[in-house]
């Protein structure tokens, strides 16, 4: 079980309550990222809560147990990353376990999962245009008829929005993610309308009991989990980006105009798009181009 600790006022989860772990709870909630703070903590209340050893029978068996469980390598990764961190940080601290250093261990290092295209239909544009919650159904407009990350979207205000452009602030790894983006009138329509419907004076998305918070990513997956769950569909926040940007290459618009709107640091990364075979792409927007604004 988790418990809670309050530390610099704030409080978070925690694993051992012992001095010696202490440290690590303040090193993670010095990162100010909710996120991280959370998925590090539950990925380790997992290890030490089954048992496994230090050791690389631990991590092996630690490995094995989540793809046992269907557990996808990349999820794997992040778990291994999160153990490895903890451990390397004890060990700078004077507890003498060098497993963190298991880390650099190819054969640990499982392979990625391919990420295969989920191409949106006409009933997945009809179900998001018909979801009763008036901040999801917009949340999903907006993903499919931009481009932007679920973060950046998250991340909007209602300043962001001038005219028919999108200012995106959120500076992330890619150098090119702060920018702004073109978006259709209609959409601006549906923003505008959004706003002044709900009084929205912060974040475009924020939590329903308190306006000056942004809707968290935990809140939005479980939405988007719950939407697919009841429709039998299996679309991911990434599948609205590939959506939107095969759209763009279909209509042969510039490389570099698809960079910037994608936030893209270079054009090769569209490759991701345009090596799918043509007639993917066909398929992909086959009869349902024009249902977009």
């Amino acid at each position: 079980m988790l418990s809670k600790i309050t530390i610099n006022k704030r409080q978070i989860l925690i694993i051992l309550n012992k001095p010696e772990y202490i440290d690590y709870y303040i090193y993670l909630n010095n990162l100010k990222k909710e996120r991280t703070i959370k998925n590090n903590l539950l990925v380790l209340n997992k290890w030490f809560k089954l048992n496994f050893t230090a050791d690389l029978n631990g991590i092996v068996s630690f490995i094995n147990y989540h793809k046992n469980n269907n557990v996808t390598n990349n999820v794997i990764n992040n778990y291994l990353s999160s153990i490895f961190n903890f451990y390397e940080f004890q060990y700078l601290k004077g507890i003498h376990n060098d497993i963190f250093k298991l880390k650099n261990n190819k054969l640990l290092k499982l392979k990625k999962n391919v990420t295969n295209f989920i191409p949106f239909n006409k009933k997945n544009i009809i179900l998001i245009e018909n979801i009763k919650n008036d901040k999801y159904r917009l949340l999903f407009q907006i993903l499919l008829n931009s481009g932007l990350r679920i973060s950046e979207c998250l991340d909007l205000k209602v300043n962001d929005i001038k005219d028919n452009l999108i200012y995106v602030r959120r500076v992330l790894k890619t150098n090119n993610s702060k920018r702004k983006i073109v978006i259709k009138y209609k959409l601006v329509y549906l923003i505008e309308e959004y706003i002044q419907k709900y009084n929205i004076k912060e974040f475009l998305f924020h939590k329903n009991k308190n306006k000056n918070t942004k809707l968290s990513y935990s809140d939005a997956i479980s939405f988007l989990n719950k939407f697919n769950k009841k429709h039998n569909t299996n679309i991911t926040f990434h599948s609205f980006r590939h959506y939107y940007a095969l759209k763009l290459i279909k209509f042969n618009i510039n490389e570099i105009a698809i960079m910037q709107q994608l936030g893209h640091a270079s054009t090769d990364m569209l490759n991701i798009y345009i090596n799918y075979d043509k007639t993917d792409i066909e398929e992909a927007m086959k009869d349902y181009l024009n249902e977009l604004f």
